[in-house]
Parts: structure tokens; C-alpha cells; sequence
């Protein structure tokens, strides 16, 4: 789960937009430039560009933010940087391949503290 700032529309709203895959709430989105979102992923080199609050099904529109506290994951450790991994995963190691990209910090051990940065190729 997703929470976000009470005035969402105008600070952190990603947008609004139709997705190629299902989505499942709290992954990290990529936005394509036909305007659709998928899956962000780090070791194909799909950038992060925000996250979505609820899952998001096939031939469905949803909301991604770009600021938000990210809720109901697991394993995260306060303090502890944030890496776009696979298929819209957060993790916790530094990548070796692909694209680097800081996507947040750990903020208890269920949830992150969103912050989107840019992506660097490795």
C-alpha cells in the first residue's frame, strides 16, 4: 500500500495512465513514451519513473506517484538505500548490471520512502 501527501494532485502525482501488464500495487513503474506504464526493471534497463498505489489490471487505467511512502513489503531495513531491481522490485544491493537507480530509502521494515533518481547505465 501506497500513502501519499493529502493533497496528492499536486504534489507527487505521477499521473494517470493504461498499463501493457498487470501491475501489482507498491511495484515501481516505467513509463514508455506511447504513454503507457510497465513494470520497471533494472537489469533490462527499464528506468523507474514512479510507483503505483493498487494493482493495476490489463486493459485498466491507475494512478503512479513519484512521492510516496511505499507500505506492505518486506525485508527492508531503516536507513538502507533503495535500488530498482527486477520486475518493479525494490532491493536493497547495489546492481552490477543493467541500470543503477536509486528509487529510495528504507523506512521500517515493511515500507520505503519513495524518491526517484536518475538512472545510470552500467
Amino acid at each position: 500500500m501506497i500513502t501519499y501527501p493529502p493533497d496528492r494532485w499536486a504534489f507527487g502525482m505521477l499521473g494517470f495512465f493504461s498499463v501493457t501488464e498487470e501491475i501489482p500495487a507498491g511495484r515501481l513503474v516505467h513509463l514508455r513514451p506511447d504513454g503507457l506504464l510497465q513494470l520497471a526493471d533494472g537489469p533490462d534497463g527499464l528506468a523507474a519513473h514512479g510507483a503505483v498505489i493498487e494493482t493495476i489490471t490489463v486493459g485498466n487505467a491507475g494512478l503512479a506517484y513519484r512521492i510516496a511512502d511505499v507500505r506492505g513489503l518486506s525485508g527492508k531495513h531503516t536507513g538502507v538505500t533503495q535500488w530498482l531491481g527486477a520486475s518493479g522490485q525494490y532491493t536493497e544491493t547495489p546492481p552490477t548490471s543493467g541500470i543503477s537507480q536509486v528509487v529510495g530509502v528504507g523506512i521500517a521494515s515493511d515500507a520505503v520512502a519513495l524518491g526517484i533518481h536518475m538512472p545510470v547505465q552500467l
